[in-house]
């Protein structure tokens, strides 16, 4: 399950505009998760730096419908760590 699909992963948007580094960053995951043996894979499609603005109630049903559906034996992630209060 991926939350965005990385619009915003570039740090110079003339060469990388967010249209064309969504579809590269797409590529790349689709890519990653074959190399990995991965059959299954969910896309929230929030747009990407966007995700913090994503009421919590909203967030965590899309995930538990997707959990609930799958049923998966291991669930990975991060957590980011907040620098300031």
């Amino acid at each position: 399950m991926t939350a965005t699909r990385g619009e915003a992963g570039s740090w110079d948007e003339n060469r990388w505009p967010p249209s064309d580094m969504g579809r590269l960053r797409t590529q790349e995951t689709k890519a990653g998760l074959a190399v990995l043996g991965v059959s299954e894979h969910y896309w929230l499609d929030y747009v990407d730096g966007t995700c913090a603005t994503v009421d919590d109630s909203e967030g965590a049903a899309k995930v538990a419908a997707i959990i609930a559906e799958v049923q998966p034996e291991t669930v990975l992630t991060f957590v980011l760590a907040a620098t300031e209060p």
